[in-house]
């Protein structure tokens, strides 16, 4: 993330280098306006807070958006995980978006695997 080579793994700590530059850069980007660049730093600081086992929330939800996103259906209840995999339309909270049961389904119907 920071740019620097690492052998392996990089530590806690090193994270920690890049969360506190990317607490900064929220800041900067933020004061100019890009969001883009907001939402990055701010998804590797939510990153950050799960790794370390400070927030015990995943950084990203069942849909895909980050912690500092909004998820119209976020407050549905799922049942694609009883199902075994997203049922799409069948579902109240994945009629717009499939959930991660869903991953990796998508072009694997021609294959009979998942629920397309």
């Amino acid at each position: 993330m920071s740019g620097r080579r690492t052998a392996g793994r990089p530590t806690l700590y090193e994270v920690s280098l890049d969360v506190s530059r990317a607490m900064t850069g929220v800041i900067r980007a933020r004061e100019a306006g890009d969001v883009v660049r907001a939402r990055r730093r701010e998804s590797l600081m939510e990153t950050f807070l799960w790794l370390a086992g400070w927030n015990p929330l995943p950084p990203v939800g069942r849909h895909g958006h980050g912690a500092f996103e909004n998820c119209p259906e976020s407050g549905t209840t799922c049942c694609c995980s009883a199902a075994g995999g997203c049922l799409r339309d069948g579902c109240p909270a994945c009629w717009r978006v499939a959930c991660v049961c869903g991953f990796g389904q998508e072009g694997m119907a021609g294959l009979g695997i998942g629920a397309g």
